[in-house]
């Protein structure tokens, strides 16, 4: 019995739905119909009469008339004789070969003799603790990323061993020092 309730109820709300009995038709759109314009009259207004007498006396004075002056003619156009041919050349001395200009002046730091002792007791420093290293890690397998690092180190060693300029030799002595410092960290 309990079954049979819900579709019982079920059943009887689907039919006592209102769409399926009443269903409201589609109203269709009726314009309104366009309001006549009142017509434009095509008649010109009669304007009253503004009572003043308007009388012309005067009259106009007449209007110089322009003369054009007579020129002579213009003068026959000059014959201009045509330039003399160019004059070929002639080479009257050698080709000078130009001379090699001198290399420009270079620009450094002007160092006092107390920085100049100084930075090249710090650039022998520092190539002797790379050159160190270098020799400490020569024998050792190291992975690829390690020996890359040895081969920056090389070359910046190989640039301030060969660097004319005291400042940037002794900067880069430095760097190359401190790469080796870093690389005895992370060899096993």
């Amino acid at each position: 019995m309990y079954n049979k309730f819900p579709s019982l109820v079920l059943a009887l709300s689907l039919g006592c739905t209102s769409c399926w009995f009443n269903k409201p038709k589609p109203r269709i759109f009726i314009p309104p119909a366009a309001k006549a314009r009142p017509p434009i009259p095509r008649d010109q207004p009669e304007l009253p009469d503004p009572g003043i007498d308007l009388k012309i006396t005067a009259e106009l004075p007449p209007l110089p008339v322009a003369e054009i002056p007579s020129l002579p003619p213009p003068p026959p156009p000059r014959r201009v004789p045509p330039p003399p041919p160019p004059k070929p050349v002639v080479p009257t001395a050698p080709p000078v070969t130009p001379e090699v200009p001198p290399p420009p002046p270079q620009i450094g730091r002007l160092l006092t003799d107390d920085q100049s002792r100084e930075y090249k007791r710090n650039l022998d420093e520092s190539l002797d603790r790379v050159k160190r290293t270098l020799a400490a890690v020569k024998g050792k397998r190291l992975n690829p990323e390690l020996a890359e690092d040895v081969r920056k180190i090389q070359s910046v060693l190989r640039q301030a061993e060969q660097t004319q300029d005291l400042f940037t030799a002794a900067g880069l002595a430095k760097k190359a020092d401190l790469l080796a410092q870093d690389l005895m960290r992370r060899v096993p």
